[in-house]
């Protein structure tokens, strides 16, 4: 299982280490804000997971972006209540099978499946 350490100063000026990478956590705009953190581990996932299925599926695409926002309760926790995936796929040799095959990589993907026991997750798909 992967590992990340950690550090800040005494304020929220941080620095995310794993053994591969290391991330800038602040918000002097050089760094991630935990948010950000969240939907890239969301987006990471849920693409990796695709990626396996695609495969399998052989599914052929030019490339993929995600754009991911989200909303939070305004009470305090302030989580999150819903969560939207917009996907932008260029050059999908099949539009519906590569619709079928990244549902199916919702489905299996541990991060989007935790998220989805707190907030509502919407995929929405945009091919070029």
């Amino acid at each position: 299982m992967p590992e990340v350490t950690l550090h800040f100063d005494q304020g929220f000026n941080g620095q995310a280490t794993a053994e591969r990478a290391s991330v800038a956590i602040n918000e002097a705009g050089d760094g991630f804000v935990p948010y950000e953190l969240l939907y890239s581990a969301l987006g990471s996932c849920v693409h990796a997971t695709f990626l396996g299925i695609a495969e399998k599926m052989r599914i052929q695409f030019e490339s993929m972006d995600y754009h991911i926002t989200g909303v939070k309760r305004e009470e305090i926790p302030t989580y999150l209540v819903e969560c939207t995936l917009t996907v932008t796929v260029k050059g999908a040799s099949d539009q519906a099978k590569f619709e079928k095959a990244f549902t199916l990589g919702t489905e299996y993907c541990s991060i989007f499946n935790t998220l989805k026991k707190v907030a509502t997750m919407k995929v929405i798909f945009i091919h070029q």
